[in-house]
């Protein structure tokens, strides 16, 4: 009879350890990084296009946004805000940011006017 009772006891601490990391894995998916405020500047979470000079990165492939800001961040890719804003970002940071930005949306949206 202990059994029985022991299995059940496992199935519930099981459940509720999965439901504890789901919860833990939404609010760090939900916490945007510190450097996202000044992307939001011309970058709006949300994907409502401020001008068609800005891109949508709402939903955008986190490894290209990494290649992007990494390329802004050594100059090989050439725009005077971009590079201004990515000279200071380190690997971590940009990591940080490329996946915030691909966990906001599903990318239909990006190039496109207000969703």
């Amino acid at each position: 009879m202990t059994r029985p009772h022991g299995l059940a006891s496992r199935a519930v601490a099981a459940i509720l350890l999965l439901a504890l990391c789901a919860c833990q894995a939404r609010q760090a998916d939900e916490a945007p990084p510190a450097r996202a405020a000044a992307c939001g500047a011309c970058h709006p979470r949300h994907g409502e296009m401020m001008a068609p000079l800005f891109p949508l990165l709402a939903g955008q492939n986190a490894p290209y946004l990494t290649a992007q800001l990494r390329a802004f961040r050594d100059g090989s890719r050439r725009n005077p805000v971009m590079n201004a804003m990515a000279r200071n970002l380190d690997d971590d940071e940009i990591d940080a940011l490329s996946r915030y930005y691909a966990s906001l949306g599903d990318g239909a949206g990006v190039g496109r006017g207000s969703r």
